[in-house]
């Protein structure tokens, strides 16, 4: 069991977050991934596979709202509890300056989860939705994305730089 929190007020913003877990039984987790490329034209990917077996329980939520052109904006909210076993397997694909990522499982014995996140800033956007749920059998889901429109903004600057003339 741990639990966690943390508020930070400064002269650019506030944000705060905390979140409490308790888990007892056994675990495990294999993963692997692959990249090509360098800059603008890359590709890659990861998948991961996980396994649970006892019971769990779990709650996190934050917010964060910044003023400097550094900062992030976004909010975190999710809650989970569940007393069984369950596998899962998940993966991303990154292209360009997009990653997606998605992660499906499958569950025997009881509870729920969700959880839905947001954040922009510091040259990315990125947003998160889990859901699932279990009664006897179950399923969940999670779907993410980050779009890094700050490199694309640099890598376009760049370019722009080496075939202006005048430049």
């Amino acid at each position: 069991a741990n639990a966690d929190g943390k508020i930070d007020i400064s002269k650019y913003g506030i944000s705060a977050f905390g979140k409490a877990e308790a888990k007892a039984g056994a675990e495990g987790t294999v993963d692997g991934n692959i990249q090509a490329g360098n800059g603008p034209i890359k590709l890659g990917g990861e998948v991961k596979g996980n396994a649970f077996a006892g019971a769990s329980a779990e709650a996190h939520g934050g917010l964060g709202i910044t003023a400097n052109d550094k900062g992030e904006t976004g909010f975190d909210v999710g809650a989970s509890a569940f007393s069984g076993a369950k596998a899962s397997v998940e993966g991303d694909v990154t292209a360009g300056y997009a990653t997606a990522g998605i992660s499906a499982g499958v569950s025997t014995g009881a509870g729920a989860e969700g959880g839905l996140s947001f954040k922009a800033g510091n040259g990315h956007i990125k947003a998160d939705l889990d859901l699932g749920a279990t009664v006897l059998v179950g399923a969940n889901v999670n779907v993410s994305f980050d779009i890094d429109y700050g490199q694309a903004e640099k890598d376009i600057d760049g370019f722009i730089s080496w075939i202006n003339p005048f430049d």
